[in-house]
């Protein structure tokens, strides 16, 4: 798919199939932050873990 369509999409898929827990794995830090922030505009929790965390923020 189109790389400007990818965030409708997973929208899509975490609406119809992402009842409970879901992984989503993103290429970068950046990648992330941006998924992160419109999930959340979407009001769906979310919970980031990523390599620039300190590990006592990771296992919270």
């Amino acid at each position: 798919c189109k790389e400007e369509d990818k965030d409708s999409y997973l929208y899509y898929i975490l609406s119809i199939h992402g009842h409970g827990r879901t992984i989503v794995f993103c290429t970068s830090c950046a990648a992330l932050r941006r998924v992160a922030s419109i999930l959340r505009i979407l009001e769906l929790p979310v919970w980031t873990l990523h390599s620039r965390m300190q590990q006592r923020a990771r296992l919270k």
